[in-house]
């Protein structure tokens, strides 16, 4: 019988395993160190100004309550969709307007999940456009409540906004070393490394 720090090195050891057939790209996307996002960090390659959840208000009309995350980026630089979808809200004429999203677009993703993307100068995209993960929808401005030009990134689940960078991957397994660090692993990739004894690497 083991003690649970020796089936957590088996896991892990197993987890480690699991991820050598994997290519260099992918295996970064199956490693996940779990430690909470920083302001200053960077996601989808660009600089987190502001985090979802509580915050201090940055400006007269902005909310307290941060329904998504902000991302530094310079004015008119295009904004690519994170994700593929269907465009079905566009609202592009609040220029002047010191009040919330500013000019922002909607786009609903494959899987019902609402993508929002705020603060625009301009919204390229029309409602009923099919896009694909990177497609320019977006020119990178400062309207609504801002304080300067960034993106607004939103992600709604059956009419609840959600942080938009917890991943949830139900094929995965989330697996703590003895050092805490935490990994995640395609399941198959797991239950193949076990059936191997999962061997110390």
């Amino acid at each position: 019988n083991m003690n649970k720090t020796q089936q957590q090195q088996l896991y892990y050891n197993a987890a480690m395993q699991a991820v050598q057939g994997i290519n260099t790209k992918n295996r970064n996307q199956a490693l996940q160190i779990s430690r909470p996002a920083r302001i200053g960090d960077t996601w989808q390659g660009h600089k987190i100004n502001s985090l979802y959840g509580k915050r201090e208000r940055p400006t007269a009309g902005a909310s307290t309550d941060h329904k998504g995350i902000d991302l530094s980026y310079r004015n008119n630089e295009n904004i690519g969709a994170f994700a593929g979808g269907k465009v079905v809200k566009v609202v592009n004429d609040q220029g002047k307007s010191k009040k919330g999203y500013g000019n922002y677009v909607d786009i609903k993703g494959y899987d019902g999940t609402i993508h929002r993307y705020a603060h625009a100068n301009k919204i390229t995209v029309k409602v009923g456009q099919e896009i694909n993960a990177g497609t320019t929808i977006a020119k990178a401005g400062s309207t609504g409540a801002s304080t300067g030009t960034h993106l607004h990134y939103e992600k709604i689940v059956n009419g609840k906004s959600v942080n938009p960078m917890q991943k949830t991957n139900t094929n995965g397994i989330r697996i703590k070393a003895p050092n805490g660090t935490i990994v995640l692993v395609p399941q198959n990739k797991v239950n193949e490394a076990l059936k191997n004894g999962g061997v110390r690497i």
